[in-house]
């Protein structure tokens, strides 16, 4: 069971206990929904959940449990259109308002999640969620004293979860103590093995770190526990094609390709695939792939100039390899190709 919905289910008995006066049919629809969470057939969830709301819009619990399992298959602006829906329905803050947070959070709009009321009556539970939530918000906008004494303010109520603790292993990783955070993540995965968000921060400080085999083993281990996968594909396949691992990282990157058309980051890393194998003409339409979505992208442009250089298109290297030297004059590798065209 993943790490969001099994409380949900929980508190959704009770929408059920309270609906005693609502058609049988409704909590059909919701007990079949929760025997395909617990199959995990999150899918399938979804599609019964949908047709409960065709016939009762105004469910309560239907419109929760649904934001629950947009989370975690990744679909977050779709969970927190059904959460901020089921808030609209009068479901109790100290049950929505939290995972609305991460809904918020994930999709980057951090102001949201700060402008989230942390109510003094809400339960001790509810306000160290969102306390964790609004610690992530401030890292990630840089405030990191603003994020230390959120953090604080989570821990004074007493209550300890998952999120909490990935929230502290944020903090101590920005602090650059890295050896906590991993000690910390490592001990939190002891006691909740599926909690994908934490396997997924201990891959990035790892390949941070330049422990790639290790990071590859957090990012797989991820994934294999995740429904939402790509974002731990994108950064397992970085880490494999480091390895020089060109068939794993090829695979992760058909995923991706089947997932994401056209997306400029993808068509980078399938240039890189073909670069580190010595196949430069193969690279280069990837690269200008990528840099025709992102004109600034330098390392689009590097190694675009750089594919030209080993093909022997020197005019067309000099011109990319330029632009790479001026915006970064201590880059070795354009700097070192530059060199070698001027000098002929």
């Amino acid at each position: 069971m993943r790490s969001l919905v099994l409380p949900i289910i929980v508190l959704i008995s009770t929408f059920m206990l309270n609906a005693c006066n609502a058609p049988i049919s409704e909590t059909e629809y919701l007990s079949e929904a929760q025997s395909y969470i617990s199959s995990d057939e999150l899918g399938a969830a979804v599609i019964t959940l949908k047709n409960a709301l065709k016939e009762y819009p105004n469910s309560q619990a239907a419109r929760l449990l649904l934001g629950a399992v947009y989370l975690d298959l990744g679909n977050w602006a779709e969970a927190e259109k059904e959460l901020a829906r089921a808030r609209e329905l009068g479901v109790p803050a100290e049950t929505v308002v939290p995972v609305l947070a991460q809904s918020l959070l994930l999709q980057g709009k951090l102001d949201d999640v700060l402008a989230l009321p942390i109510a003094p009556e809400l339960p001790a539970s509810a306000r160290s969620d969102l306390h964790a939530s609004r610690t992530f918000a401030l890292l990630d906008q840089g405030e990191l004293e603003a994020a230390v004494e959120e953090y604080g303010r989570a821990e004074d109520t007493g209550i300890l979860s998952p999120h909490l603790s990935l929230a502290k292993a944020r903090l101590l990783a920005s602090q650059g103590d890295l050896d906590s955070a991993t000690a910390l993540l490592n001990a939190e995965l002891q006691e909740h093995p599926d909690y994908v968000p934490a396997w997924s921060l201990l891959g990035d400080i790892l390949d941070y770190r330049g422990e790639l085999e290790k990071a590859e083993l957090a990012y797989s281990n991820a994934i294999e526990r995740g429904h939402s996968k790509y974002p731990d594909l994108l950064k397992r396949s970085r880490v494999r094609l480091a390895l020089k691992k060109f068939v794993e990282a090829e695979q992760d990157l058909r995923l991706l390709k089947d997932r994401y058309e056209n997306n400029p980051v993808i068509s980078q890393l399938e240039g890189i695939l073909h670069f580190q194998q010595g196949r430069y003409a193969e690279a280069q339409p990837y690269f200008e792939v990528a840099l025709s979505k992102q004109p600034d992208d330098l390392a689009a442009t590097y190694y675009l100039g750089a594919c030209h250089f080993k093909l022997g298109n020197y005019e067309s290297a000099l011109a990319y390899l330029r632009v790479v030297n001026q915006a970064r004059p201590d880059h070795y590798s354009a700097a070192k190709m530059l060199a070698a065209i001027l000098s002929q």
